[in-house]
């Protein structure tokens, strides 16, 4: 891994901890390809897709509903294809302050000094769970 690799995703890592999705997408390619998985028949906010602008769509629908408490690598490794990173993450569902916390793998593909590639591996079925349960509450029909 080089410098600039190292650096882009500090970039990123850092500016979606903050919540600040203008300067995370900034890190990103015009034509970046992404997947988040998730089971078969599930709801994803981010899915599959490419664009720059697409993915920042998704991401912001994700802002809406949700806090990023913490993003932080725990670790980054060198891979033939890219880059592979760990991650620890914290999010508060905005309008219950309901939380979920856990580990992430995110493999990145890095150009020059933009990302041109992402995929998300994490639990998706309890994720998955969380959100709806999160969706759930704020529409009244479960309570906490």
């Amino acid at each position: 891994m080089n410098a600039t690799d190292y650096a882009v995703l500090e970039a990123i890592h850092a500016s979606w901890a903050a919540n600040d999705l203008r300067a995370t997408v900034r890190c990103f390619a015009e034509d970046i390809d992404f997947a988040v998985n998730a089971p078969d028949g599930s709801a994803s906010f981010v899915g599959t897709g490419r664009g720059r602008d697409t993915l920042c769509h998704r991401l912001s629908d994700f802002l809406d509903k949700y806090e990023v408490l913490a993003f932080a690598p725990l670790q980054i490794t060198k891979r033939d294809d890219g880059l592979a990173c760990r991650v620890q993450y914290h999010y508060r569902h905005r309008q219950t302050g309901m939380e979920i916390d856990g580990s992430m793998r995110l493999l990145w593909s890095i150009a020059g000094d933009k990302a041109t590639s992402l995929k998300v591996i994490h639990d998706a079925v309890r994720m998955g769970v969380f959100f709806e349960m999160a969706d759930r509450c704020s529409r009244g029909d479960l309570y906490m």
